[in-house]
């Protein structure tokens, strides 16, 4: 699997910070926990795939749904539709929540 090369890529980027970097790898723990039920090992694959793809589909700009389309197309679409030499060279991530 290849989730940690993309965290690490993800982070060298600037789009994750430490923090989210670390909740992605917790998830891919707790897949220990799904290995010790007895599961099939591609079932366990499967799922750490798919907890860390949503993961980084929720916390990197490139991965998340473009607002503005009706098309639900990802940032990282609607920006190759526009150019497809255009790159995310940086950004600014803002919470309301804060």
């Amino acid at each position: 699997m290849d989730s940690e090369d993309h965290i690490e890529s993800n982070t060298a980027k600037g789009w994750l910070t430490p923090e989210q970097a670390n909740q992605a790898r917790e998830i891919i723990k707790t897949v220990g926990a799904e290995k010790a039920a007895s599961l099939p090992e591609q079932m366990i694959q499967n799922i750490a795939n798919g907890r860390v793809q949503k993961f980084l589909k929720e916390n990197t700009l490139v991965e998340q749904e473009y607002q503005l389309s009706d098309d639900k197309q990802t940032v990282g679409a609607a920006l190759a539709a526009v150019d497809k030499e255009a790159k995310v060279l940086a950004f600014k991530r803002f919470s309301l929540n804060d």
